[in-house]
């Protein structure tokens, strides 16, 4: 198991991940880095039987596509098409490709659509760490997250999405994904 923006995870069966993801996930926290919840349960799947003879339902474009359908989460894109109920906190996803993108895709839209949730809100910002408090700094795409998350000497959550996590005080964390910046921080999180 582990956490993505304070949300708690699990893959199954864990056999069926690929180098590439298991990576990916050891990129993320630690089950133990929050307090206790249902983790969200993410089942890997060869095939996709929700979307038998609908090729409309999920078409197979770049970027991934989503919508609501039922209370549902449809997802799809050309490497992965995936359903997912974040009330219920599962997802089902089939990988038509070997490499990390499709389950981290899924990881993150299910953290920020299970996070509000649990009382939490994730965040497209970037998150570091000043006097032991966690601080984002929001602006739109070009407006210097990366370079400030770069050039910041002190720790560093994300240059691009951070999350609130669900605690007894506000707790800004990291999610565990990066946009164009070095992809550490060496935080976890801190007050905010």
């Amino acid at each position: 198991m582990f956490r993505a923006g304070g949300v708690l995870f699990s893959v199954e069966p864990e056999e069926m991940l690929t180098g590439a993801e298991r990576a990916a996930i050891g990129r993320l926290d630690g089950a133990d880095d929050g307090p206790p919840q249902e983790p969200f349960r993410i089942e890997l799947v060869p095939e996709a039987p929700w979307t038998s003879g609908d090729a409309a339902l999920f078409p197979r474009w770049d970027p991934a596509v989503q919508r609501w359908s039922d209370g549902r989460l449809l997802c799809s894109h050309r490497s992965f098409t995936a359903e997912m109920d974040p009330a219920a906190a599962w997802a089902r996803v089939q990988r038509r490709e070997d490499r990390a993108y499709p389950l981290e895709a899924v990881i993150r839209t299910a953290m920020m659509a299970r996070l509000p949730l649990l009382g939490g809100l994730p965040l497209h910002a970037a998150g570091v760490i000043l006097n032991e408090r966690g601080v984002a700094f929001f602006g739109p795409s070009g407006a210097g997250k990366t370079t400030l998350s770069d050039t910041c000497p002190e720790s560093v959550l994300s240059d691009e999405l951070v999350a609130v996590a669900p605690r007894e005080r506000p707790w800004l964390v990291r999610s565990g994904f990066w946009g164009e910046g070095r992809g550490s921080g060496g935080a976890s999180g801190a007050p905010h």
